[in-house]
This record gives C-alpha cells, structure tokens and sequence, in this order.
C-alpha cells in the first residue's frame, strides 16, 4: 500500500493523533458522568467531539488553552444531546466564544463522583428525562433559567420535574443501599 505523500496530511493525522492521545480520558470521563454511566453513548459522542475538534481545528484562535476549547466542544456535543432528549430542535452554531471554560480541578472531581457506583445505578434507574435534568443541575450546575432556556419549558416546570426527580433518585439511591446491605 502507497503511503501518502502529502505532508499536510501526514501534518494532520499527527495532529489528530497527538489531540486525542493527550485528551481522550479526560475527555470520556467528562462526557461518561453526564450521560449516567451510558457507555455506549458516551463512546458516540466523544467520537463526535474529535471529528468536530479536527474539523474545527483551524478555526481555534488561541482565546483559550486548546484542552478548554475541546472541553467546550464537548459540552456544546452533551448540550445537543439534551435538547435531543427533551425533543428540542437544534438551532445554534459553535463558536468558540461561546466556550465554558472549566476549572482544572473537573477531572478530579468527575474521578470521584464516576467511582460512585450507587450514584451511577441509581441515575440508571430513574426515567431518562429526570436523569437528564438531575445531570444538568448538579453535575452541569445549570441554574433553573438555563435549565428552562434548553428544554423549552417554564422554570417552574423546570423546579417541579427537578424536584420528582431527586424523590425518585433518592428512593432508587437507598433501594441500591438496602440491597447491598441486606
């Protein structure tokens, strides 16, 4: 087989290969907790966030490490899954001034929070929609404004599915507790 002999080519498929192996685990992890431990989907969209970040890459303007600005690809990529979730058409661009940017200390904290398999079950076993909005909340610490603003829905609808969802995710939480213990 002819190797390539186009040096932007060889230029970018280092690139590509430099970005992922430095950003993948990170990356997966910070993706793998907001979607409750779905492997399958995270894998999806992680995939998603790499192609956009060696699509995108010549669009970077060094406003940000570029780490941050694949954390925001990646946050924008759970954002659209969101609004997919909660039957939400998807209408706005990424751009790069639109990133969140992340304290350093997210992976540790994403570590901690990932080794809690009673936390990751009980998510599991609660309607997805409550799920979703239990993620978005506490993990994501979108307000109920930004919340309402993604879902389409009144804050306080927002506030009332917020508040049946942590019922059913405590009532799961200490089934998972009493199982293990009895």
């Amino acid at each position: 087989m002819l190797k390539p002999i186009n040096d932007r080519y060889e230029a970018r498929k280092e690139f590509f290969k430099e970005v992922y192996e430095e950003n993948f685990d990170s990356i997966y992890k910070f993706v793998f907790i907001r979607l409750s431990g779905n492997a399958d989907l995270a894998e999806d969209i992680v995939h998603d966030i790499f192609f956009e970040t060696i699509k995108s890459a010549e669009s970077f303007k060094n406003k940000s490490t570029f780490k941050t600005w694949i954390f925001g690809i990646a946050k924008h990529k759970i954002s659209d899954y969101y609004k997919k979730a909660a039957g939400i058409i998807i209408t706005e661009e990424l751009n790069e001034d639109a990133v969140i940017y992340y304290p350093e200390y997210i992976e540790d904290t994403i570590i901690a929070f990932e080794n809690s398999d009673y936390v990751l079950r009980a998510l599991k076993n609660i309607k997805e929609s409550y799920r979703i909005f239990l993620i978005m909340k506490y993990v994501d610490e979108y307000s109920l404004k930004e919340i309402s603003k993604i879902t389409g829905r009144t804050i306080k609808s927002v506030d009332g599915i917020l508040q049946r969802a942590k019922s059913e995710f405590k009532k799961q939480y200490s089934l998972l507790n009493k199982c293990n213990k009895g």
